[in-house]
């Protein structure tokens, strides 16, 4: 079963080429792709860190709180969308009207029954969101892998099906895997160093170049080490 991606927690998303394949032929490629992500997903995902490799790609993400999604959303819903925006504006609407009723008069019996349906309007109102943005993503994917397709004159999967996702809850592990992330060319020899592999985020999150990235934030959690100094094979 995949793993939902819930409001304001951090997730390490990849995915692999599809059998031998690369997902970039050429620098051109990472360009287009990382312009792409930057492009489509800013606006609900808060990006820290990321790797692009031939046949692979990591990002170090955190989905964007509830309040956010839905103006997110919600804006979408007003240029045309799916079902799931419907039905997503329909019970954020209903939710407001409650919140309203139970305001002016939170004692009575029927405020109590209102504070059950609440509870339970909540929790639709998060699967939802979570179900959007992991749809977000995949049109995201689906682009690029037309555009690949297009590109290189093929036809078929680029991505294996589901791009992967593993929820983050231990600060530690989570520092780790901004080195591991920068680490990988090193790992999978492409390079001797982070510093010398082009497409990763080592570069942005080290000098002060406009990103997309929340920057200061990743800085902050390695306080007084400096990203490089944390890196193995950093020279």
């Amino acid at each position: 079963m995949k793993q939902k991606l819930e409001c304001g927690e951090i997730y390490h998303l990849y995915n692999f080429s599809n059998g031998r394949e690369r997902l970039f032929r050429q620098d051109g490629n990472y360009e287009f792709f990382l312009r792409s992500f930057e492009k489509r997903v800013v606006e609900f995902l808060d990006s820290f860190s990321y790797c692009l490799q031939p046949k692979r790609f990591d990002f170090l993400i955190r989905v964007r709180k509830g309040e956010e999604l839905e103006r997110y959303f919600l804006g979408k819903r007003r240029v045309g969308g799916s079902g799931k925006l419907v039905r997503l504006t329909e019970l954020i609407e209903k939710r407001d009207r409650l919140l309203k009723i139970i305001e002016i008069d939170p004692e009575n019996l029927q405020g109590l029954i209102d504070l059950d349906n609440l509870s339970v309007m909540r929790k639709d109102i998060s699967d939802l969101l979570s179900h959007l943005v992991s749809v977000e993503l995949g049109h995201f994917f689906n682009c690029y892998a037309k555009s690949f397709n297009k590109r290189y004159h093929r036809r078929g999967s680029v991505f294996l099906k589901n791009f992967r996702r593993k929820r983050i809850t231990n600060v530690q592990y989570r520092n780790n895997l901004v080195n591991f992330i920068h680490n990988l060319p090193v790992k999978n020899c492409l390079r001797k160093s982070p510093m010398s592999w082009p497409h990763s985020s080592i570069h942005s999150l080290t000098s002060d170049m406009p990103t997309f990235l929340a920057r200061d934030e990743v800085r902050s959690w390695f306080g007084k080490t400096s990203l490089i100094n944390s890196l193995p094979n950093a020279a």
